[in-house]
């Protein structure tokens, strides 16, 4: 080596004094600030979700009971339908029977006017 004292390549600057905010980088200030913001809105969310939690559980008891409900009435409907039906039925055969029974009644007393006044033997009266 040659006669010279060696001098260090680079040399460190001297240490200053910063305050902690100075030494945070802008980025990192801002994050800082969102946590914070999400910290003050988190109980209002957890608050939100527990409603919301309530109200799936009440609308899911009410489909249940939609269901039913609509089960019942369709039963109802196909009952009503069944009577109608019957009711018609009855209802015909009821008319037939009288209408039945209106032409056995004429057919009689036409038979009890024409043969009024007729002396019949007992061999020609097929009635008694």
């Amino acid at each position: 080596m040659s006669g010279y004292p060696a001098t260090p390549m680079y040399s460190l600057p001297p240490p200053q004094n910063l305050s902690p905010q100075a030494s945070v980088p802008p980025w990192a200030a801002e994050l800082n600030e969102d946590i914070k913001q999400l910290k003050s809105v988190l109980p209002s969310i957890n608050k939100i979700d527990q409603t919301l939690t309530k109200i799936n559980a009440k609308m899911y008891d009410l489909e249940i009971k939609v269901t039913s409900i609509d089960n019942r009435v369709t039963e109802v409907e196909n009952s009503c339908k069944y009577m109608g039906q019957s009711f018609d039925q009855q209802t015909t055969e009821l008319m037939n029977g009288c209408k039945n029974r209106q032409a056995v009644q004429k057919s009689w007393l036409f038979n009890e006017h024409t043969t009024k006044g007729k002396h019949f033997s007992k061999k020609q009266d097929t009635r008694f």
